[in-house]
């Protein structure tokens, strides 16, 4: 035999205890097979609750309005528009935004759109 052969059964003979795993019993196998589906089942239902509260979540323009505002304030702070343009504009955001809440609109929203 040559050097390499032998080295090649030393070191089958250091890694066979590794590698032969004695055999489990059935009752191991089932307890493993059933860990691994109720993770599964726990790993899916997080998955289907979080798609769920993406997709059913109402979308809010919040951000928007609270954007709109500070470009407002702005526009008064350097004075493109008049403190009376501000607060009547301020006073409309404010009226559709009770209104696209409540589901009625207001009178006064009606007299602006008209």
């Amino acid at each position: 035999m040559c050097l390499y052969d032998l080295r090649v059964l030393r070191l089958l003979a250091i890694t066979a205890p590794i590698v032969q795993r004695p055999a489990t019993n059935p009752r191991e196998q089932v307890i493993i097979i059933i860990g691994i589906l109720i993770a599964l089942a726990l790993i899916g239902g997080t998955a289907i609750l979080i798609l769920r509260r993406r997709l059913f979540q109402k979308e809010t323009d919040d951000g928007v309005a609270g954007s709109l505002f500070e470009q407002l304030r702005g526009m008064r702070d350097r004075g493109e528009i008049s403190p009376e343009e501000f607060e009547q504009t301020r006073q409309a955001m404010i009226r559709r935004v009770k209104d696209s809440q409540s589901g009625f609109p207001s009178p006064a929203s009606k007299k602006i759109a008209k």
